[in-house]
């Protein structure tokens, strides 16, 4: 049996702005989706991953991205490959577009 636990924060969005939905996402699949998209989805990276190291990679100067891309019989043999998964998730973050804000608790 093969098996898989992931750890992520939930990166809820300081306000409902685009901005701020869409850096919370943005976090997510950089933390979880860049395990578990490979795994679970299209045996590849998130598109939103794929599209943001590439551009920061020509935005460096470099040729292409920095990211690996799997083949095509890499992509077959990851898809569906976890028999068990888990994660580990901590719901302390919110998330504001540029930057992340930890929330502060009394105990």
């Amino acid at each position: 049996m093969i098996s898989i636990t992931l750890d992520t924060d939930w990166k809820e969005p300081k306000t409902n702005s685009e901005e701020d939905i869409l850096a919370s996402e943005r976090a997510e699949q950089f933390k979880m989706g860049w395990f578990a998209h490979p795994i679970f989805k299209t045996g590849d990276y998130p598109p939103m991953m794929k599209e943001r190291v590439l551009a920061k990679s020509i935005q460096q100067g470099l040729p292409k991205s920095r990211l690996p891309e799997f083949t095509a019989q890499e992509k077959d043999e990851i898809k569906g490959m976890i028999m068990l998964f888990s994660f580990h998730v901590t719901f302390e973050l919110f998330n504001e577009f540029g930057r992340f804000l930890r929330v502060n608790r009394d105990r």
